[in-house]
């Protein structure tokens, strides 16, 4: 039966009939640069040329529209962009149009948080639908329409909503076909304890599993702690290819190509890396109407997702920056770096290079720069080098296993890994704890001959076998300390006690295990500090430098440098805190090694001055050793220990 039947059929019924053949009819053949180009009108305050769209304009922006058309297979497109190249208004804008005049559907606009929602609604939004007719039409400008807020519109067969990426009530409420997350690299890593806001606003679209789209854009932020450099690189990665006008060769535009005669904007050209000729911003037009999208990485591509790459250099003809100005902002971030403010340089690579910056000292270090650290200075005489003189051990409890870690410590709380292994076997068994004890035990070759043995030893206690813990701690305390994490801001890397073994009456049993508080949060800032500084070629002290011995392997750096640090909100309040990184690597050694810094601090090493430093230099070592304090002060330091060894035996004998 014909729709002309049909309607036939239904005489007088013509709302029911309107839903039915909006149900039935099949989606337009147009695409979503097509119906820009046919119907999408610019507002003076979405661009610097407002008026009718012209995709042709922004040539680079085609390919990533159409793929959000329905006839493409593609569900997910991720673009690592900069600024001003035309995202928001090209991509989202387009999309919204699209989505609520052509084909209705549900869409839900992510922005960082809800102050920049309602912003972004009033901003951009309102203009996107007063500015163009076929919109204006379908979604009713009177706020006081229960359908039409400011965060959410309604129109026939759809609704747009704004929400904040800081609100996971508003990211878990509604299915959504469409889904628009913009500037994700603001977005929070964690809300309420709730998750990934990126993770909570996709499983909104899961009803919609063929038809759906989702576009995340971004410019980047830090290395290792970038939403969309993550999602980036498990993409196909596509960067803009446009032609040399001389050669023909195609290449993407690197900033590395940009030369000039500094000050002078009339001398800048782009070097071809094909003929090497030098050409004027002038073609840049002709070279990006004839450009195409390259995948470096098609292994990776999987049929429904696709990513882009777009730096500054593309921006068209006419808009800010150009190639002067970009090589203007480059000049000043340098000079700013060398006046000791970075700031500017990280700005520029994020920001116009489309790139995540390294800021030195800051966040997760380098995993591979650490392992190419590692020191031989473990042999078969020795555990540990001459300047080490105490030893903590850290401790982390899983279901099925202990992962340990030994450290040893010198003046300055210079420090050397000197043991990283698993110890197999469930806590709620003996046998496990036997190897524990086993380990324990043992002395640590010194150079001077001296065996040293373990003074602190931190467990945690919060691994899923908490009352294993209590039990071992209760029959090893005090050299045993049971431990548990506190990640909130300010507490002391080793904290004070509390008596975890309480009667039915509220009484302390005799002999109970004290539970310790460890600053985790605390601990890691240092532990990630002091990296930063041992990869530091330029450091003047070795006061707090890691080091590692050779052989420790791949696994040991993978989980020490597991976790970044993020912004994460409860309620409106925000705050930072340290999480395991995306990729999902395990974090055993962090927390091993945070429990042996907590060790340290339970002992007060990092209080220690030269003079205690000789002392215990003096307590277990030969005088011999001229690289941990001066002989003479350890000659007479072992003098004055004797001297008290023989009043004390006096006293005794008296």
């Amino acid at each position: 039966m014909s729709l002309e039947e049909i309607s036939q059929y239904f005489k007088g019924e013509k709302d029911v009939i309107d839903i039915i053949i909006r149900a039935i009819r099949p989606d337009p053949v147009m695409t979503v640069s097509e119906w820009a180009d046919k119907y999408r009108w610019l507002s003076a305050k979405d661009t610097p040329e407002p008026g009718r769209w012209t995709t042709a304009r922004v040539p680079y922006l085609r390919e990533i529209m159409d793929c959000l058309s329905p006839a493409s297979r593609i569900q997910k497109v991720v673009l690592m962009k900069s600024t001003q190249i035309g995202f928001t208004a090209g991509i989202i804008g387009n999309a919204i149009g699209y989505y609520v005049d052509a084909v209705p559907a549900p869409i839900m606009v992510v922005q960082p948080t809800e102050k920049a929602a309602k912003r972004w609604s009033k901003q951009r939004l309102s203009p996107l639908i007063q500015e163009t007719p076929r919109l204006r039409e379908k979604i009713s400008g009177n706020s006081r329409d229960g359908g039409n807020t400011l965060l959410l519109k309604d129109f026939p067969g759809g609704f747009i909503n704004v929400v904040g990426a800081n609100s996971p009530t508003d990211l878990s409420s509604t299915p959504t076909r469409i889904m628009l997350l913009d500037e994700v690299d603001r977005y929070p890593w964690d809300v309420d304890g709730e998750g990934n806001p990126i993770i909570l606003a996709e499983k909104r679209t899961s009803r919609f599993k063929s038809n759906k789209k989702i576009v995340m854009g971004s410019t980047p932020t830090g290395e290792g702690v970038s939403h969309i450099a993550s999602h980036f690189r498990q993409t196909d990665q596509r960067y803009y290819h446009v032609p040399c006008p001389y050669c023909g060769g195609m290449q993407p535009l690197d900033f590395e190509n940009l030369s000039w005669i500094e000050g002078k904007s009339e001398s800048v050209r782009y070097k071809c890396r094909e003929c090497e000729k030098e050409i004027p911003e002038s073609y840049k037009g002709m070279m990006l109407e004839n450009g195409q999208w390259v995948a470096s990485q098609p292994d990776l591509y999987d049929g429904k997702t696709a990513g882009y790459h777009l730096n500054a250099l593309y921006v068209p003809l006419g808009w800010d920056p150009g190639w002067f100005e970009i090589l203007e902002e480059h000049r000043k971030a340098v000079k700013e770096e060398e006046a000791g403010d970075p700031g500017f340089l990280y700005g520029f690579e994020n920001t116009v290079l489309a790139k995540t910056s390294k800021r030195k000292g800051e966040g997760r270090p380098d995993r591979e720069e650490l392992e190419k650290l590692t020191e031989l200075y473990q042999n078969d005489a020795a555990d540990m080098p001459s300047k080490a003189l105490k030893l903590t051990m850290g401790v982390d409890t899983q279901n099925d296993r202990l992962a340990v870690v030994v450290r040893a410590w010198g003046p300055g709380m210079e420090s050397w890994l000197v043991y990283w292994d698993e110890l197999i076997g469930d806590p709620n068994e003996d046998e496990v704890w036997k190897q524990l004890s086993v380990l324990i035990d043992r002395g640590w070759e010194h150079p001077s001959g001296q065996s040293i043995q373990v003074s602190s030893v931190s467990i945690d206690s919060g691994g899923g076998r908490t009352q294993a813990v209590y039990e071992y701690a209760r029959l090893t305390q005090p050299l045993v300390a049971a431990c548990k994490g506190a990640s909130t801001y300010g507490k002391p890397v080793f904290g004070r006690a509390s008596d975890v073994d309480v009667r039915w009456d509220g009484k302390v049993r005799k002999g109970a295990v004290k539970l310790y508080q460890i600053g985790t949060d605390t601990a890691k800032d240092i532990i990630y500090q002091r990296l930063q500084k041992t990869l530091n070629s330029e450091r003047v002290s070795l006061a707090g430098v890691y080091h590692f011995y050779d052989g420790v392997g791949s696994d040991y750096f993978k989980q020490l440098t597991s976790e970044i640090k993020v912004p994460i909100y409860s309620g409106r309040r925000k705050q930072e805190r340290w999480t395991v990184h995306p990729t999902g690597a395990r974090n055993e050694a962090l927390d091993c090694e945070v429990l042996a810094l907590a060790g340290a601090y339970r002992l007060g090493i990092h209080r220690w001055d030269e003079n205690r430093w000789a002392s215990e230099a003096a307590e277990v070592l030969q005088p011999t050793l001229m690289d941990v304090v001066d002989d003479g002060r350890i000659e007479r330091l072992m003098k004055a220990n004797s001297n008290k060894k023989r009043r004390s035996i006096r006293r005794k004998r008296g």
